[in-house]
C-alpha cells in the first residue's frame, strides 16, 4: 500500500516536468543565424561571418569559431574567416555554450574561387 502515494506523486508531478517546470525551465542558448558579409571570396580573401545567439540565461556565453579549411579568428559573435589557397567549398562553425554548460551548433557554408 506504500506504493500506492509514490505511485500518484509521479503521475502527478509527470506534467509538470514534461512542461519544463522547475529548476531546469529555461533552456540554453539558441543560434538563431550565421550571417556572413558574402557567401564566396577568392581565395585568400576574407568573409566575415557574425552569430545572432538567443539566450535566456543570464550568465556568460562562451563561442568557439572552427573552419575546415582556411583559417579563422573571433571575437565573441563575430568571426572573420580567410580562405585557403585553393577553391573549394568550406563549412565554418560557430558552437556557443552557457554558464550551465548548454550548447548549440550551426554551420553556413562558403567558397573559395578563382
Amino acid at each position: 500500500m506504500t506504493m500506492v502515494p509514490v505511485a500518484r506523486a509521479l503521475f502527478l508531478a509527470a506534467p509538470l516536468l514534461a512542461a519544463g517546470c522547475g529548476p531546469y525551465a529555461s533552456g540554453g542558448p539558441t543560434i538563431v543565424s550565421l550571417t556572413p558579409t558574402a557567401t564566396s571570396v577568392r581565395v585568400g580573401g576574407t568573409i566575415d561571418v557574425t552569430a545572432e545567439v538567443s539566450s535566456p540565461s543570464l550568465g556568460t556565453l562562451t563561442y568557439v569559431w572552427t573552419a575546415e579549411g582556411g583559417t579563422i579568428e573571433w571575437n565573441g559573435a563575430s568571426a572573420t574567416w580567410t580562405a585557403p589557397n585553393c577553391a573549394g567549398a568550406f563549412t565554418i562553425a560557430c558552437t556557443v555554450t552557457d554558464s550551465s554548460a548548454r550548447s548549440d551548433t550551426a554551420e553556413v557554408e562558403l567558397t573559395s574561387y578563382g
